[in-house]
Formats: structure tokens, sequence, C-alpha cells
């Protein structure tokens, strides 16, 4: 198991720099889309989605570095995919001044 859990460090470790190098910096304009991008992008997660591509890339015989553009965007297809989810939320919060769903009476 130790040697899982070594692999598995590694290879997150690979993934998190991938997906830093492929984002914008946040010193490129629009600084604050890249702020968020980056935030949204790069605050934790399991990465399993880019593992399992780069485990699959080798499974066939690749080298895991073949997949590292794939991992990488379904990495931020899954982080925009849970933003996404969650607008209609923050839109009805922005409409309700902030307040709850419940306490504004939006039904």
């Amino acid at each position: 198991m130790k040697n899982f859990d070594h692999c598995w460090a590694v290879r997150l470790e690979k993934v998190e720099r991938i997906l830093a190098a492929a984002l914008p910096g946040v010193q490129d304009q629009p600084r604050l889309l890249h702020e968020a991008m980056r935030y949204s992008t790069l605050e934790g997660g399991k990465r399993l989605r880019a593992l399992l591509a780069m485990a699959a890339c080798e499974a066939v015989g690749g080298d895991a570095t073949q997949a590292s553009g794939l991992a990488a965007a379904l990495e931020m297809v899954h982080a925009y995919s849970l933003i996404h989810d969650d607008l209609p939320a923050w839109m009805m919060m922005i409409c309700a001044g902030g307040k709850t769903k419940q306490s504004s009476g939006v039904r």
C-alpha cells in the first residue's frame, strides 16, 4: 500500500504542475478572471479524472506525459461544471440581497 500511496502522491503533484502551467497567470489581464480560474481549478481536489486518463495511457503502452493535455482539460472541465451547477443558486442569492431562499421568501 505504501508504494501505491507514493505513486499516487507523485502523480498528483505532476497533475498539479500541469494545471498550474496550463492556466494563465494572475498577473495576466483580465486579472480577476484569471485569479478566479486559478482558484477554482487549483484549490484542492482528488484529480481522479486526470490520474485515470494518465493511467489509461500507460495501460495501453503510452507514456503518462502524452496524456497531460487531456488530464488538464478533464480537470478544467470538471471545475467548470462545479461552478456552472452553482450559478443558479448564486444568482438567486444575489437577487435576494444575499439572503437564503427561505429567508427572502423566494420560492
